[in-house]
């Protein structure tokens, strides 16, 4: 009895030790990310939006961070060159990346990439800026309603300046074609900054640039805002109604998001994303943002899924109905 007693407690406790010490390399393993510098991938050009923000995003969240955080720019393809290489990087959290979210939702409805959804992890929403549709004052149309009555009476003949072929404002147009019964002739500007060179000077009847590029122009009384295309007013500026206030809700906007590699280890993203939390609600995040024009707006990684696949699923629907889909 005292023998088989004996084997029986050494059993347990060599059990107990060896559970123990499973645990001691678990945490020795969670404990050991990050041992290097982290790479954050642009896949922008340096000076712009997305670029300044990630940067003021990163020099905020460096003090919760242990190791260096290293901006990479990697521009071109509208943002999908980049965005290939995140899907590509190996999911071990020293490769993230933060992208306007082009290339997630406009993109694939229009063009075949060799990513798809499943192939990257969204960690959070970091800005938003909804587009505003504006008019020339030379326009007798100076509400929306006024608008949607003067296109359905002179179909085609009004233009609209936009910042390109397949971006959000394009759909947004598109969108609002189908769901307003009008006609526009729709002109590709090729960015943001001739489009608004062009509804200035006339040269385009109306635009749909986001607030942030318009709102020197809207305080200058160079341009007429005729309606926010979001579904609540802009808190910057909360005189100019929504389109959902006219009867239908019409979203549009750039959105920027952080991103990793799929298959990235739960523990791993959850450093990641608490770091750049704490980054994300420091002033010296927030203030830099803010006087880009940009509503410092985070989404936790559900929100941010539920958020791109809602607007993928329709860009990829209206890209089918009007023709825009790839061959």
């Amino acid at each position: 009895m005292i023998l088989k007693n004996f084997f029986k407690f050494k059993f347990i406790f060599i059990f107990l030790a060896g559970a123990v010490q499973l645990i001691g390399i678990t945490s020795i393993f969670a404990m050991e990310y990050p041992s290097k510098p982290v790479q954050v991938i642009i896949p922008w050009p340096a000076g712009g939006s997305t670029d300044v923000s990630t940067r003021a995003l990163i020099n905020a969240t460096k003090k919760f961070f242990p190791q260096p955080l290293v901006p990479i720019n990697r521009p071109g393809g509208a943002g999908t060159i980049g965005m290939t290489e995140i899907c590509m990087a190996k999911p071990d959290g020293y490769t993230i990346a933060s992208n306007a979210w082009g290339p997630m939702v406009t993109q694939p409805a229009i063009q075949k990439l060799s990513y798809s959804e499943k192939d990257y992890l969204l960690i959070m929403q970091t800005w938003h800026v909804p587009r505003v549709l504006i008019a020339h004052p030379s326009q007798p149309h100076k509400t929306v309603k006024e608008f949607v009555e003067y296109v359905k009476k002179n179909p085609g003949k009004i233009r609209v300046g936009l910042a390109g072929t397949g971006t959000t404002d394009h759909f947004a147009v598109l969108e609002m074609e189908k769901k307003y019964g009008i006609k526009l002739t729709i002109v590709p500007m090729g960015g943001g900054s001739p489009q608004m060179l062009a509804v200035i000077g006339g040269h385009v009847d109306v635009a749909t640039p986001t607030y942030s590029e318009a709102s020197a122009a809207i305080q200058a009384g160079q341009v007429v805002p005729l309606a926010i295309m979001d579904l609540n007013r802009y808190p910057l500026n909360k005189e100019i109604p929504t389109l959902a206030e006219f009867g239908y809700s019409i979203e549009s906007g750039v959105a920027n998001f952080l991103i990793a590699p799929a298959g990235l280890p739960k523990h791993i993203f959850k450093i990641i994303h608490d770091a750049f939390k704490k980054g994300f609600e420091d002033s010296e995040y927030q203030e830099p943002v803010r006087k880009l024009g940009y509503l410092v707006e985070y989404l936790s990684p559900e929100e941010s899924h539920k958020k791109i696949e809602k607007f993928r699923k329709l860009y990829i629907q209206l890209a089918n109905e009007f023709g825009l889909s790839p061959k």
